[in-house]
């Protein structure tokens, strides 16, 4: 909180605020995209909704994978050839391969690589 004790210091005090947010903002813009959109990103990768999701997916995919070794001597046919629920665990192993490295890289994006690595969470 400012006060100025007359109409001249507060002028004065508004125009050096003025001065600097004008400096900070073209310190701001002079950084990389992937910097200034890092807090965004971070926000809506920590979101609980988001969150949620990934670990949804993850036991989802965790589900996929016990169902594929339960069924692993059935999932081809007597001719060699896979059957279709070989063929759709290994669409759905593909996709969520896929998802999950998107997921890393909007992990590594919104952290960078320091906070990161140094997250035992991440």
């Amino acid at each position: 909180l400012l006060k100025a004790d007359s109409h001249v210091e507060c002028q004065r005090l508004t125009t050096l605020l003025s001065i600097f947010a004008r400096g900070e903002r073209k310190r701001f813009e002079a950084r990389p995209l992937l910097l200034r959109w890092q807090d965004k990103i971070k926000a809506v990768y920590d979101h609980a909704l988001v969150q949620t999701i990934v670990a949804l997916l993850i036991m989802t995919n965790f589900g996929c994978n016990i169902y594929q070794a339960q069924l692993n001597g059935s999932l081809t046919q007597p001719d060699g050839s896979p059957t279709p629920t070989s063929d759709f665990l290994d669409n759905m192993d593909t996709s969520f391969t896929a998802i999950f490295l998107f997921e890393l890289l909007v992990n590594m994006a919104s952290n960078m690589w320091s906070r990161f690595v140094n997250d035992n969470w991440c």
